[in-house]
């Protein structure tokens, strides 16, 4: 985040440039860190060429939050019950 300035002045306008989106968004699966995404994000979604990855980079957090908390109880259970 606090780099982001010097990414875009250095790699800005790569084709890769956009993977940096991509791999923080795979670190990211709680509700919190989907925010400050969003908050970061949001703001740069007129960018030429980084529309596409914020919006679907905001999705697959999205989903993978869901995925969590729709499971988190299932999960706890399964390896409560293997631990004893």
């Amino acid at each position: 985040r606090n780099e982001w300035q010097w990414l875009e002045d250095t790699v800005g306008g790569d084709m890769e440039f956009t993977s940096y989106i991509t791999v923080t968004a795979r670190a990211l699966h709680t509700e919190p860190r989907l925010a400050e995404f969003k908050e970061f994000f949001e703001p740069k979604l007129n960018t030429p060429g980084l529309t596409r990855e914020i919006v679907m980079d905001t999705k697959v957090i999205e989903s993978r939050v869901a995925m969590i908390e729709r499971e988190r109880d299932h999960v706890n259970a399964a390896i409560s019950d293997i631990l004893n």
